[in-house]
């Protein structure tokens, strides 16, 4: 069985991403599939914000949170710049990939 690479002190890290503002956090193995390029880094932090429900639009390929979009945004990239420069000072190589919108 292949051991999996996890970021040490997992639960301190998912504390501090927490306090930043995330009010959920994730930790997963993403190196199967990854390109190339990516492969140096093979383990993923999902992140996410509570929010309140919002007005739904829906179009031919649109489904976003209208008013809450750039809120939610706001929020996961704040956390987003708490938490690189904490990585880096550590020691790991990390890439934000910024949240999904519709801007």
């Amino acid at each position: 069985m292949e051991k999996v690479q996890r970021v040490p002190a997992t639960e301190d890290l998912r504390a501090f991403i927490l306090e930043a503002g995330a009010t959920l956090v994730g930790f997963g193995d993403v190196s199967e599939g990854l390109a190339g390029e990516l492969r140096h880094l093979p383990t993923a932090i999902s992140m996410a914000v509570r929010h309140y429900p919002a007005e739904i639009i829906r179009g031919p390929r649109v489904l976003a949170y209208s008013h809450q979009l750039e809120m939610v945004d706001s929020k996961l990239e704040q956390v987003q710049k708490k938490t690189v420069p904490l990585l880096r000072s550590s020691g790991y190589k990390c890439l934000a990939i910024p949240p999904d919108s519709l801007r």
